[in-house]
């Protein structure tokens, strides 16, 4: 079936070997030493010598219809000299050295060297390059020819038709031939021609070619993703091709098609698992983590309650039947806390969508009782609870008097100076614009946050500065600095310079030159901070797990592309791809140049006396 199906020369020289037990070492070179062993050894059947004289006198006679050389030539001649185009490409393949070596010699004589380029088994690397450029950068050359050896490798993306002159019994290299032009991303119209031979209802050639086209559906999708079902199916198929010949390849196509339905559910369902293990590398560990911080439920219950309902004055009542099941409410106007300074009505107001339903901190709760929200990150009432954190900003800037008993009490020895906290976490602010561009006006960004969250976790960094925009190296003053706020009557404790105290940071520094003095030192800290080596090693070293762990979801959408249609792109994956490409870049720039979001900024004074003289109140701490 091989040499029937190309340049009939090929299959002259076939049966010569047979009738006379010898064969060239060009044939051997074609077939390879096992087949051509096979055709020399095997013992003639009754009548077989016959039969192929019988065939050797019509191909060495002419016939009326030409070669299929001649049909090529003629086919050619209508896209070169009748296309609209100024340069068409046209790449012809076939699986046979000799008949390749023809290809080249017979259309070079018609057309012109200039016209024809050639990728041969046997040429040098230099030599395979200049005829690639020749035929990719030339206007004068239209035509590249392929033995076997060019259908991997070279990029041929911008060609404009691919002729099959003989198709060999293997669909997947078909599919590379095919991919060779036909490429990830490929808009243009590719017009694929095939020489399948006689059409007759017991063509072989024809057959297989049905086969290709009906079946494997090769000429209109990518079967890049079914290579090992069309592995595991070919010696199917080579058997009902020798046991029942055409007839057997034509019954084949249902089959074919069912099988691949079935296989294509096997490999998406495939494909989802390796995305998972693919996003994270140790994936089991990470569920048990997962698994180990969701059975803490109890503690993230307490966090939330001491903030809900001891600061916030928020009540909890459990469900009668299922105590696990909570409702947060208002509380009765009678017990109204008086420790909060937002009003119990602006409370109300601000988490009324996410107060008087049922909530657990349990899973497993919350997958028996479908009514029941699950109180985890993302869940409206956490999310509210850290929205609010950003709403209320009291506490942001401060202002106190820190007395020390270590430190000197002399008038003028006062340490003077800011606290910055900053909240360091991945810049996301071209991602907006990214998802602008792109019309993704439905995106969770949240969503987005968090996944860098875990890619790269926020932390904060506290650095203080004197106004003489120095950095606090020094253990004892550190120690000094850092000691919490208290408000306790003791000889040595914090006094808040607020209210009636301001005019105590006027003596310090001037009204003038105060708003300078604080945008000054909000920059130089910031600058500070970002040029220390172990904030940059930091965020190295997590750019350079982004990387990794962008890059394999990238991967992975790349892997599944590439098993999809290549005739028909999906457009929607071509353009997913290119989305989180365009995100990996942003997101990895995001880390190594991350976000210093300022959370707090606070200024202080440090004296061993306390600020007696400038207090008006006592009891106003």
């Amino acid at each position: 079936m091989r040499t029937s199906g190309t340049w009939l020369a090929i299959l002259e020289r076939t049966i010569l070997a047979r009738l006379n037990n010898c064969a060239t070492h060009d044939l051997v070179q074609e077939l390879g030493a096992e087949a051509v062993n096979l055709l020399l050894t095997t013992p003639k059947f009754t009548g077989e010598v016959e039969i192929l004289q019988a065939l050797l006198d019509t191909l060495q006679s002419s016939s009326e219809e030409g070669d299929r050389i001649e049909h090529l030539q003629l086919v050619l001649k209508s896209r070169i000299r009748n296309t609209l185009q100024k340069s068409i490409k046209i790449v012809i393949f076939t699986s046979f050295v000799y008949t390749c070596q023809e290809l080249v010699r017979q259309l070079s004589m018609l057309f012109g060297n200039q016209e024809v380029a050639t990728y041969q088994i046997d040429q040098s690397s230099d030599e395979v390059e200049e005829n690639y450029n020749k035929f990719k950068n030339s206007s004068n050359c239209h035509i590249l020819i392929c033995d076997s050896s060019g259908e991997e490798g070279h990029n041929l993306q911008f060609a404009d038709c691919i002729i099959h002159f003989d198709l060999p019994l293997s669909p997947n290299r078909i599919e590379q031939r095919n991919g060779r032009l036909n490429r990830i991303g490929q808009s243009r119209f590719i017009e694929f021609i095939v020489f399948a031979g006689a059409d007759t209802s017991d063509s072989i050639q024809g057959t297989w070619y049905e086969v290709l086209r009906d079946g494997f559906k090769i000429f209109q999708e990518s079967i890049a993703s079914l290579q090992f079902f069309v592995d595991r199916k070919m010696p199917e198929l080579e058997t009902d091709l020798f046991q029942l010949g055409a007839y057997g390849l034509m019954q084949a196509i249902d089959l074919i098609n069912e099988e691949i339905v079935k296989e294509k559910v096997y490999i998406d369902e495939q494909n989802v698992l390796d995305e998972i293990d693919v996003l994270e590398e140790n994936s089991s560990q990470y569920f048990q983590v997962l698994d180990g911080y969701d059975s803490r439920h109890q503690e993230i219950k307490q966090a939330v309650e001491d903030w809900m309902c001891e600061i916030l004055n928020f009540r909890v009542d459990q469900d009668e039947n299922t105590p696990e099941i909570a409702y947060y409410k208002r509380k009765k106007p009678d017990k109204q806390y008086s420790g909060t300074l937002v009003s119990a009505n602006e409370l109300i107001h601000y988490f009324a969508d996410h107060i008087n339903q049922p909530g657990t901190y349990q899973r497993r709760k919350a997958l028996k009782h479908a009514e029941a929200h699950l109180y985890r990150i993302g869940e409206g009432l956490i999310e509210t609870l850290r929205e609010y954190t950003y709403w209320d900003d009291r506490g942001k800037a401060f202002a106190l008097w820190r007395h020390d008993e270590t430190w000197s009490s002399v008038e003028g020895e006062e340490w003077i100076g800011f606290r910055f906290d900053y909240v360091i976490e991945t810049n996301l602010n071209l991602v907006g614009d990214l998802l602008q561009r792109y019309r993704l006006y439905r995106a969770n960004q949240p969503a987005l946050k968090r996944r860098m969250d875990a890619i790269f976790p926020p932390t904060v960094e506290t650095i203080f500065l004197d106004t003489q925009m120095n950095s606090v190296e020094e253990p004892e003053l550190l120690n000094i600095l850092k000691r919490p706020y208290s408000r306790d009557r003791k000889p040595a404790h914090d006094y808040s310079l607020s209210k009636n105290r301001l005019q105590i940071i006027d003596e310090f520094v001037s009204r003038d030159d105060w708003e300078n003095l604080c945008r000054t030192s909000r920059e130089q800290s910031a600058t500070l901070l970002r040029n220390h080596p172990d904030f940059c090693d930091r965020c190295q070293h997590y750019a350079t797990q982004a990387e990794r762990q962008l890059g394999n979801r990238l991967e992975q959408l790349q892997l599944r592309l590439e098993r999809q249609s290549q005739t028909d792109v999906d457009v929607s994956l071509v353009q997913e791809i290119e989305i989180e490409r365009a995100l990996k870049r942003v997101l990895v720039d995001g880390i190594r140049q991350p976000r210093l979001r300022l959370d707090s900024i606070g200024f202080y004074i440090v004296s061993g006396r306390s600020p007696s003289q400038y207090l008006v109140g006592e009891d106003d701490l």
